[in-house]
């Protein structure tokens, strides 16, 4: 398997973010096309407007790395182009939910809005 292309996924991810900061962050947030999804958000205590999100969902596993890699490691490069257009910080984790299907759990936190705009961009890379 070849490497992914960084520069299609970056021009992916600034189509995906502008698209999204077009959108109200009140709207309420679908994740109707995600597997298994699930989705929270709290205020950070002690915080000034900051937010903690939190977005699991799962994909199908494969016993051959590379195929999971080939599937994980574009989201890891546009959650982190997102985050770093928007100032966000964020972490992604991947377990082995059962042999068949992995969990994924992206968690954001920051300024409200800006959390907000990360949470509909991550979908809406999910969904394409």
């Amino acid at each position: 398997m070849g490497q992914i292309d960084s520069n299609r996924f970056r021009n992916i991810a600034d189509h995906i973010l502008e698209n999204t900061r077009s959108k109200s962050s009140t709207e309420p947030l679908s994740l109707e096309s995600l597997s298994n999804a699930s989705f929270t958000e709290a205020p950070i205590a002690g915080s000034s407007g900051e937010l903690r999100a939190r977005l699991s969902f799962t994909i199908p596993n494969d016993p051959t790395p590379q195929v999971v890699a080939a599937s994980t490691d574009p989201m890891r490069l546009v959650f982190e182009q997102f985050a770093s257009r928007l100032g966000v910080e964020h972490s992604l984790s991947i377990n082995l939910e059962d042999p068949l299907t992995l969990r994924l759990v992206l968690v954001a936190q920051g300024p409200e809005e800006k959390v907000r705009a990360f949470t509909r961009a991550a979908v809406g890379f999910l969904r394409e």
